[in-house]
């Protein structure tokens, strides 16, 4: 059992890292492709585009690399991320790392918040509206979902700031000098993530009360709320805990938008000026981190899924 879950670890870790390779390799040649002169879009947004000269942009050029061929530049930065560097970026000069560090606990901040919100709101509504399909619980907890569902983070952010913030002036709109301004955009969050949380919940929930197990320990005389917890809880759950990586995934989606609507330093603005700006480093690095997080959170699932079934402990690990 344990070399089973040694080989687990070990695919799924190579095959995550793989993955997040190609996900930065495709970011590093799609900013290289695209159209116009990279080393000028560069220096556009370090220097500002009315004080840019052509040679400065000659000198950027020469600086950073960029007049090498594009296999000799992808060969460096290979060499550099195998010693662990991430190189430096071209707009600022400064270590990745130093542009990105500043601005992850802000992303992460409202990512596990948005997400503990959703979990707590979501995760009850829809449980208790699988256990009785098509009651007026289910109905109504289907509705919202959908209703939720039809909006954009973006549109439903919007309507958030124009009633809670321009109208009843309860919270602040942007920024995030105090606890107070990350509300609205978590509650954002929550709401994009909630729907899809709450219709996993109930149909693990549906199908877990309608299951032989259930029906039989029913016939025995089982107490209902020892069938809950020794009979239905575990069953129920099992397709939340396989939803993870969609909801890493939808996170990642999230706070990219929320953070430009409220204004927030997060990594998600640090990608689109990023690339606005053409910044290679710093984009690789960044699509290296998401499918690197993306990468985590399946493990997570897989693994809390091989402890809640018996069947997969015992199936051993398949790469």
């Amino acid at each position: 059992m344990g070399l089973s879950l040694a080989r687990l670890l070990a695919a799924r870790l190579a095959q995550a890292g793989l993955v997040a390779l190609v996900v930065a390799t495709l970011c590093f040649a799609a900013l290289q492709a695209l159209p116009g002169d990279l080393a000028l879009r560069v220096a556009a947004a370090r220097f500002g585009e009315d004080r840019v000269s052509a040679a400065m942009v000659e000198a950027l050029r020469a600086e950073a690399g960029l007049d090498r061929p594009v296999l000799l530049q992808y060969g460096a930065w290979l060499a550099d991320l195998a010693r662990g560097r991430f190189g430096r970026s071209l707009v600022t000069g400064q270590p990745v790392l130093a542009e990105v560090a500043p601005r992850l606990g802000l992303t992460l901040r409202v990512g596990a918040l948005g997400l503990l919100a959703a979990l707590l709101l979501a995760l009850p509504a829809g449980l208790a509206a699988g256990r009785r399909p098509g009651g007026w619980l289910d109905r109504g907890v289907a509705a919202l979902a959908a209703l939720l569902a039809s909006a954009p983070s973006f549109a439903l952010g919007g309507v958030l700031v124009v009633l809670l913030s321009v109208r009843l002036r309860w919270l602040p709109v942007a920024g995030d000098a105090t606890p107070w301004h990350l509300v609205l955009p978590v509650v954002t969050l929550a709401a994009a993530l909630a729907p899809g949380l709450a219709r996993v919940a109930r149909h693990g929930m549906a199908e877990a009360h309608g299951a032989y197990a259930t029906q039989f320990a029913r016939m025995r005389g089982v107490a209902p709320w020892r069938i809950g917890l020794r009979v239905v809880a575990r069953p129920a759950l099992v397709p939340v805990v396989a939803y993870l990586p969609v909801l890493a995934m939808q996170v990642t989606e999230g706070f990219i938008a929320i953070e430009m609507l409220f204004n927030l330093d997060g990594i998600g603005q640090l990608l689109i000026r990023s690339l606005m700006a053409r910044d290679l480093p710093v984009v690789a690095a960044l699509g290296l981190a998401f499918a690197l997080l993306l990468g985590a959170a399946t493990l997570l699932a897989e693994l809390s899924l091989r402890a809640m079934d018996p069947r997969l402990r015992a199936g051993g690990a398949t790469a």
